[in-house]
This record gives C-alpha cells, structure tokens and sequence, in this order.
C-alpha cells in the first residue's frame, strides 16, 4: 500500500515538476502557425519559451514580434520584450478562470496609414469559412412575409448561474510606447514611457486600473474605477485624468457615471486640459495645447439618451448645444463662435443600424466671414458679405450621402441643387446638379447658372453648363483630371459688351460679342496653367463703338498727302484719339503655351477695312498685331500697315514706316507718270489713247481739270514732246508737283 502511495505521490510530482526540464521551443513552429491561421498575422519568437507548474501554472513568452501586414515592413506591428502570464488553480474548482498576473514588459506598437490610405494593420482574421454540402436535398417553403433578419448579441452577460467567469487579478505593462503615423494627414503621435496597472475581479466587474504616459514632453496620469457591467444592479464609474509638464499643471478631465439597470446619468468635464495635438484644417489650424475646457451632461433609460448641456472652448472658439435621440430619432442643435462669427447647425431625422441619417439639416450664420478664411476663402470679399443660410434633406446610407432639396445663401449668391456622394475603396464619387440662381465673382455676375456634376476616380466634370449674363448666354463644359490636367468648352452668345466690368474705363465703349473656346491646360499654379494652355479660339463682336485712332482724320488727311509734310500728318493723326463706329471685328485664334496667335483678324468700320494677323503673349502680358489698313475712298491706295504692340493694358500704336515711304514713292511715280503721259500722249494723239497707255502702264488718273478747247491752240504751238527723263520724276516728287 505504502508502494502505491509513493508512485502516486511522485507521478504527482513527476506532473508538477516535468515541464521545466521540457524544450517547449521545439513546440514554437507548430503554435506560430496555429496562431497565423487564426488571426492572419505572421508572429516570430525570437526567445525562449517556459511553461512550469509551480508554485502556480506559469507561462513565459520571450522577445515576441507581431509583422506589419503592409506598409512600412521594417517596422513591426507589435514588439515585446516579454509577455508572461500566471494562472490560479483553486479557483477553477469554483468554476472560475483566474488568471492572477499578466505582464508585458517593454510593448511597443507601431501603427502606420500609408498615403493611399492602406492601414499596416487587418482586424479581419484571414479565415476562410468552408460551407458542407448537404446530401439531403431541402424543400424550399415560401410565406406571406419577409423573412426573419438573423441577429447577433455581442454583449457578453455573464451572472451568477454562468458556467464559468474570468478573473485578473493583476494587469502590469511596463515601459511601453506607441507610435501613430497617417501619412495621408501627416499625423504623427508618439507615446513612450506607458505604465500601466489594474485588476479585474471577473467579467462583470470591478475595474481598478491606474497608469502614466507620456506624449511630447506631457505627462498623463490616468485613474479609472468601474464597479460592474452587464448586470441589473447599480454601477459608479469614475474617471480621473490629469497632466503636467515639468512640474506645471496642464489641466485634468474627470468623468462622473453612475448605472442602474437601462437608466444612466452622468458628467464629464474638461479644465484646461493641454493636449500635444493640432486639429488642421485647410487654411486653420486649432492648436489643443491652449487647453480645452468644458462640460458635458448626458442622461437616458431605455430607447431615450438625452445631452442637456454641452459646452466645449478651446483658444478662441467655442462650441455649445444639446441633443436628444429617441426610439431611432434624433434631434441635434449647436452653436460655434470665434470671435464675432458664428455658426448654427439643427439637424432632426432618422438614425438606425442600417441608416446613419435621414433627415433635414440645417445651417445658418448671420456673420460667417470668420469661419471662410478656415477654408482658404478670403473673408472680405465684397460679394460674400451678408448673412450664410443651408438647408437640404440628408440621408446617409451604407457609403452613399443624398443630397436632396438643397437650398444655400451667402451674400448674393443663391443656389439650389441635389446631389449623390459615394465612397467606394475610400475614393468619393459625386453625381449631382446644382443650380445657382445669383451668382457673383468679383464684380461679375452671372444668373441661373446651372450644371451637372460628377466627380469619379478624382476626375471632376461639369456638364451642360449654362448661364445668363449680360444680356446673352453661357454654355459649355469643364474637367479637371489628376494630375492637374484642365480642359473647358465654352460657347458665348450676345454678350452686351458694354455692360462687362472688364470693359468700364477701357477703350471698347459698345458691341455684342460672341465666341467660342476649346482649351486645355496642366499644372498647379496660375503661371503653369497659363503657359500650357493650348486649343483654340473664335469670336465676332459686332456693331460696336471703340475708342482708337480717328479714323476719319486720318482717311481725310491721306486724301491731302502729298508731300514730306503731309506724312507727318499722318503720323500725328496716330495720337488722335475718337470713337469709331464699326461693324464688325472677329479673328481665329491658335492657342499653343499660352500663346495667341492668328493670321485672320477682320475688322471694319465706316471708313477703313483692317486684316490683321499676330501674337498675344498672356503669360508675357504682351502682345503684337499687325494690320493691314484700306480707306474706303482711296480704293486703288495699297494699304497702310499699322502695328500695335506693347502692354495689353496699354497698347502703343505706329504705322510702318519704311511701307509708308514706298507707298508714297509709288504715289510720287505714278503721278510723276501721268503727268509724262498727259504733256505727251495726250497732246499728240490725243486723251483717248493716253488713257490707253495709263491702263497698260498700270495708271488711271483723270484728265487735268482745265484742258479745255481753247487751249488747244497754245498746246499745238508748243515744242515737240521730250523724251522722258528720270530726273524729270525725282524733281517732280521733291517739288511736291505730284
């Protein structure tokens, strides 16, 4: 008998004392890949691995990683020199698990948001669910209603008839750190020296954890004590969180709840509390370090959770409102303020597990300027003065937000619309309409502007744009690709000239412009757009008036030119300005880098025709035209070439000189000529056959005034004709007898 107690008591023994002379790292591979397949993450062990029995069950895990699913693979998901756990045995004759200490001894976790928005992380175990085929086959039964949705309870409610409940009587976490990145945010939070201890009695409850942390120089101290969950009895949780940096007192947060049953009633408050953390948005930032400070009281029972009081200032801005949900309903109402701006915003409708929202949104300002600098917009702009009101019927479902009835005002610009916004693979999508009934830019303004929108794969297109302005019309089309590639379609019609702010002041007093353009342009500034635009462009302005040179005088006086000095009338006249009645100027136009050119500009007026050809150069703001210009009553003068150059605000005017100078030799020849032919042929033979050599010489100039009958007398006694001299025509052109 004796023999058989001492086998016992040593397979006893043997049990307890065995596992610590076991290599448990042979057993490393197979439960790494156990734990791969359960979880989808790939775990190395670099350490040893011991499992011992006394004085209490003991397990130890050495130097643990965790792999980063993506991103950053040089960079672990999670590292920790040491995990350890101890678990008590008496308690599981009670029916109990309880685990008496946890502790992980330096954890670091890294956690990475890639620039296309990829997490380094996967809370979704890789499992693949197989499904049996059955071999029976199933009669499929149909009723007269829908079919019954499955749903799963995730709460877990352990009481007292539980067949088992878990323990934790000791949580240690020592010298631990995380860091954060979204390089999409450019966030990038670091936490170190995370100390951390609590106990948990069971499932249900208490919960005793204290800790520290530090995050850029600030210390945080954390106290959190819950007495129970998940049970219909009374539960008080209160949480303490306080903060310093070298010995200052950088505030505290403290919350205040208190359970019983389904009715809840509690407080959190904020004193200055200074986070090292900045809100950024596009042209504000809100720097949490000026200490946030506020209150917040909520209350509710059963289908009802209330938000009586709700106060929140942080720098200069401050946030107050209530809320209130109900059986699925919701009813919100805030106010924001900075400064003298401020911002309203009631939202009532619809909230449910399958719907976040359905239901009316509304948001009003009487003085919103201060809030459009937060997006870049500059808040004095003349035409976004005055009072910002929005109203639409919003519902949000699954990824897709409607827009409905969408009704804005901001100063003059009032517009309606509807739209549809899509998130799919975290990209939106928007496809909608929207119509602005006043629209103002600048000194501009345009009515009943209309347009569809759609935004996919972040290419943004408006189509079947159109829009009242100016007595005519506006349509066209427009898109904006990635990469900042830019195209626009634009087609004007009976545009009032006269009534365009651009045209107030300038040179061009009347007329009806119509045009059209086809343009494309790449890049991110102005100056890059300008210089790649390419495409091409036509317009026609008609019945006009436009402040030039006199072009009457000038016709007038190259009627008298006759000499040296009637040139430089000529050139004078180019300083005199007049409005010129015209009837038409209209060009094609080649765009190619932000160059204008054409060889087809027309314009005529009352007195002269002009063809014209050239180059405006936007980005260099320059241009140079040059026209060919014909008075109306000196048909068979060549023309006249006038250049035009300089500034586009400030053009100068000239008129080709070296061509002025053959124009008038070819006067000063072709008079000189008739004159040869009307001393000569015509005395001879008479005015007929003069003219005759006058048209083969290129020359038709009416007979002399004066050569009348009775002088034919004195005409036959003069000499024979002489031979034609050249010098005859030099001393003609000087003599001013041409």
């Amino acid at each position: 008998m004796k023999k058989i107690l001492y086998i016992v008591i040593g397979c006893i023994g043997l049990a307890l004392v065995g596992p610590s002379f076991v290599d448990w790292g042979a057993y490393k591979e197979p439960i790494l890949q156990k734990a791969q397949e359960a979880t989808g993450y790939t775990l190395d062990i670099r350490g040893p691995v011991r499992i011992s029995l006394l004085p209490m069950p003991h397990f130890v895990v050495n130097d643990l990683s965790v792999k980063a699913k993506s991103g950053d693979k040089t960079k672990n998901l999670f590292d920790a020199k040491s995990i350890s756990l101890r678990l008590n045995v008496l308690p599981l004759l009670r029916g109990k698990i309880e685990i008496d200490q946890v502790e992980i001894i330096e954890p670091i976790a890294n956690l990475d948001i890639a620039k296309d928005g990829t997490p380094n992380w996967d809370v979704q175990p890789e499992k693949t669910l197989k499904v049996e085929e059955k071999s029976k086959k199933t009669t499929p039964v149909t009723v007269d209603r829908a079919p019954l949705e499955p749903s799963v309870d995730l709460k877990v409610k352990p009481s007292a008839s539980s067949a088992f409940d878990l323990g934790l009587q000791h949580v240690i976490i020592t010298r631990g750190s995380a860091h954060y990145k979204d390089q999409q945010k450019e966030i990038d939070q670091k936490l170190t020296n995370i100390n951390i201890g609590g106990s948990m009695k069971s499932l249900s409850g208490p919960y005793d954890v204290t800790g520290s942390l530090e995050s850029n120089g600030i210390a945080f101290k954390v106290d959190a004590k819950i007495t129970h969950l998940f049970v219909e009895q009374f539960t008080l949780a209160k949480i303490l969180v306080s903060a310093t940096k070298d010995k200052e007192n950088y505030g505290s947060l403290k919350a205040d709840w208190h359970f019983k049953g389904k009715n809840f009633k509690g407080t959190v408050s904020v004193d200055s509390l200074k986070i090292p953390y900045t809100a950024d948005l596009p042209n504000k930032k809100i720097n949490l370090l000026q200490g946030i400070s506020g209150i917040a009281q909520a209350e509710g029972s059963k289908d009802l959770a209330r938000i009586p009081t709700l106060t929140l200032a942080v720098g200069g801005l401050k946030l107050a409102g209530s809320g209130t949900y109900q059986a699925g309903h919701a009813v919100v109402d805030l106010a924001m303020t900075e400064g003298d701006s401020a911002l309203a915003l009631k939202a009532d409708g619809k909230t449910t597990d399958k719907i976040l929202w359905d239901g009316a949104i509304q948001i009003s300002s009487p003085k919103p300027q201060g809030f459009l600098k937060w997006f870049g917009v500059d808040e004095k702009t003349p035409y976004l003065q005055g009072a910002f009101n929005l109203s639409t019927q919003l519902q949000a479902k699954n990824d897709t937000y409607t827009l409905a009835a969408l009704k804005a005002k901001l100063g003059d610009i009032n517009t309606d619309g509807a739209f549809v916004l899509k998130f799919v693979d975290r990209n939106p999508s928007i496809q909608g309409t929207v119509c602005v009934n006043v629209l103002r830019y600048a000194d501009y303004q345009a009515a009943n502007v209309g347009a569809t929108v759609s935004l996919q794969n972040g290419n943004l297109a408006l189509t079947s744009l159109s829009a009242q302005a100016y007595g005519g019309t506006v349509s066209g089309a427009a898109q904006m690709n990635r990469g900042n590639a830019y195209k626009a379609q634009i087609d004007i019609r009976n545009i009032n000239v006269a009534s365009l702010p651009a045209t107030k002041g300038g040179p061009l007093k009347k007329g009806t412009l119509s045009a059209s353009a086809n343009l494309s342009a790449t890049g991110e500034t102005a100056d890059v757009l300008t210089r790649s635009l390419t495409g091409d462009m036509k317009f026609n302005l008609s019945q006009g008036i436009v402040e030039t040179i006199d072009t009457k005088k000038f016709v007038a006086d190259l009627k008298q030119a006759r000499n040296l000095d009637g040139l430089s009338v000529l050139f004078d006249d180019l300083k005199t300005r007049a409005d010129v009645p015209f009837s038409w100027l209209k060009g094609d136009f080649v765009v190619r880098n932000g160059r204008v050119d054409s060889q087809t500009i027309d314009f005529v007026s009352d007195d002269i025709t002009a063809q014209g050809k050239g180059t405006i150069d936007i980005p260099a703001w320059r241009l140079d035209l040059q026209f060919a210009l014909r008075a109306k009553e000196l048909p068979k003068l060549p023309p006249i070439i006038l250049r035009v150059n300089g500034s586009l605000d400030a053009p100068g005017y000239g008129i080709d000189k070296d061509q002025m100078a053959k124009l008038i030799v070819q006067r000063a020849a072709t008079q000189a000529v008739d004159d040869v032919v009307h001393k000569t042929v015509d005395k001879a033979l008479g005015q007929d056959v003069g003219n005759a050599v006058r048209g083969l010489l290129g020359v038709v100039v009416p007979a002399k005034k004066g050569d009348t009958a009775g002088k034919k007398s004195e005409e036959q006694k003069a000499d024979q004709p002489k031979p034609i001299n050249p010098q005859d025509l030099v001393k003609g052109l000087l003599s001013g007898k041409w």
